[in-house]
């Protein structure tokens, strides 16, 4: 059964799938790469502890998403079919954009710029199916304008690309050292169009990440670490500061913006801000989930699933990481007293 059937957000071939993943292959999918190499190692030990090191609540929810758990669903899920050399070529000044090209290509689609088919039949060959940035987004704009002032890409393009990419207090410009005009100004359309076809993704590094049983292991793995945080806290031995926030590091996937759609508008206008469904007070479409008949906020769940609640109808086994005290890491365990332990 097609998803579209009962989803008004598809894939191009009607699949329940982010729609500029398009993917035809009506099964979860995985690879053990991103875009032929590995972005990253594995998120260990070490990531956690820091992680569990945070004092406040902001911080936290920044670590257990973008430090620990968000890499985790990245490398689960991988990212193939994007075969422009000038970022997949290990070779090329450029290829450090090739880890983050999907949050990176992602920003170019809130902002309207990409742009996948509506649909594809089922016998339209994958190659066939994808998306770009059409001539029509694209109008009246060049490739870096649409990099560096309609979007904010040109700032990560530079973190990512190691000195390749840079600022020009002179030209009051990013440029790209060593190369004339005319070769700078191809090299930014090559980016653009690189950047305007995320290829295909598995699950786990989308918004359909439930599919892939994974899912449901590494979610926990997160919300056990917060709980072991908070048992400290409440005991004293290790406060945490549990306003509610979000710590903004200038993660690659931190839009820090919020897009709008105005009736007939080709693009969106984004402006500086917070989405919603991201603030302590909005609330959750889970009727039901805590209270019958109402939907619950994100302080009210947040407060629900403290580890001292006595109406929390579930409770972890255990806080220990033996695995990691054999790599003389504590996760908390030396913030106990002796004598309780």
């Amino acid at each position: 059964q097609k998803a579209s059937n009962y989803s008004t957000v598809t894939n191009s071939y009607g699949l329940l799938r982010s729609p500029w993943n398009t993917d035809p292959t009506p099964k979860v999918m995985r690879h053990d790469k991103v875009n032929g190499g590995y972005w990253e190692p594995m998120v260990g030990c070490s990531r956690w502890d820091a992680c569990f090191e945070s004092d406040t609540l902001a911080d936290m929810n920044n670590c257990l998403n973008g430090g620990t758990h968000g890499p985790i669903h990245i490398m689960t899920g991988g990212q193939w079919s994007m075969n422009y050399s000038i970022v997949t070529d290990p070779m090329s000044p450029f290829s450090g954009i090739s880890g983050p090209h999907l949050l990176l290509a992602k920003h170019l689609w809130r902002y309207g710029f990409l742009n996948c088919p509506e649909t594809c039949s089922s016998d339209t060959p994958a190659e066939m199916c994808t998306c770009q940035c059409g001539a029509e987004s694209r109008e009246g704009t060049t490739p870096y304008e649409i990099l560096a002032e309609k979007t904010p890409l040109m700032h990560w393009l530079a973190s990512h690309t190691h000195g390749t990419i840079a600022y020009n207090d002179t030209a009051a410009r990013y440029t790209i050292v060593g190369y004339s005009a005319e070769k700078e100004e191809k090299t930014w359309n090559q980016l653009l169009t690189a950047l305007c076809d995320p290829g295909h993704v598995g699950e786990m590094y989308t918004s359909a990440a439930p599919y892939d049983p994974l899912f449901w292991v590494l979610h926990p793995t997160a919300e056990r670490l917060l709980q072991w945080r908070r048992v400290l806290s409440a005991k004293g031995w290790k406060p945490l500061n549990e306003t509610w926030g979000y710590a903004h590091h200038d993660d690659t996937s931190d839009l820090g913006r919020v897009c709008n759609w105005e009736p007939g508008a080709k693009l969106a206008t984004c402006k500086v801000g917070t989405c919603p469904g991201h603030n302590a007070d909005d609330v959750l479409p889970f009727e039901g989930l805590i209270v019958d008949g109402e939907m619950p906020t994100n302080a009210e769940l947040y407060d629900f699933i403290d580890p001292t609640n006595p109406a929390l109808p579930y409770v972890y086994d255990t806080f220990e990481y033996s695995h990691c005290a054999r790599e003389n890491l504590a996760i908390g365990w030396d913030d106990v007293p002796h004598s309780y332990l």
